[in-house]
């Protein structure tokens, strides 16, 4: 008679946390939350603390989640939290003075990221493509650049917290005189949005 090899206690913990992260993602609340949490995540690369490494990778897990969504309009509303939650995380220095409007001005200004979201879950959604794959390392950033471009805009608070400058002191110094900062923004967001394609194809949420 055959022997039954139960699974270890490791591969067994493994799958229940597998499990209730997408348990989490099905429910609306929790990938909601997931949402603002990845997109507050690039603040980190702001000063403070500056942490500009961090600016190569910091897009990746908001991108694993837009890719997950499955419909346009539930990559819409991971875009549009997701850049609720860059806003509020790079504006926190506004809260004693707007109070509960700076959630009110997040949420506005998030909406740019909605249709980026579309864009994002298009091009990487699924088992993306080697040509799909090589459109979003050139699409993608450029749908990041023009939200910069519109958030840039003086009725909307002028060019605060564009890419370029948080994406590295060294490279900024060289590139940017020759690139400018929007060129060092599509460049540093095209190295993450192939990281996210690699990780993605490799099996991601």
């Amino acid at each position: 008679m055959p022997m039954r090899v139960g699974r270890l206690p490791a591969e067994r913990a493994d799958e229940g946390g597998a499990r209730r992260y997408e348990r989490l993602l099905r429910s609306r609340t929790g990938r909601g939350a997931v949402a603002l949490c990845s997109g507050a995540l690039p603040a980190l690369a702001f000063p403070a603390p500056s942490l500009w490494w961090f600016a190569y990778v910091a897009l990746v897990p908001w991108l694993l989640l837009i890719r997950s969504a499955g419909t346009a309009r539930r990559a819409a509303a991971d875009g549009w939290l997701g850049g609720m939650g860059f806003m509020l995380a790079v504006h926190h220095w506004l809260m004693p003075s707007l109070h509960v409007f700076i959630v009110v001005l997040a949420a506005l200004l998030g909406l740019l990221w909605a249709p980026w979201g579309v864009l994002v879950a298009r091009l990487l959604g699924g088992s993306p493509s080697v040509r799909r794959s090589v459109a979003a390392v050139a699409v993608v950033p450029s749908g990041w650049l023009m939200i910069e471009l519109v958030r840039s805009w003086e009725g909307l608070g002028g060019p605060w917290v564009c890419w370029g400058p948080a994406s590295g002191r060294w490279h900024r110094r060289c590139a940017s005189p020759r690139w400018g900062v929007c060129g060092w923004s599509v460049w540093g967001r095209g190295r993450e949005h192939h990281a996210g394609a690699a990780v993605g194809s490799t099996g991601g949420p």
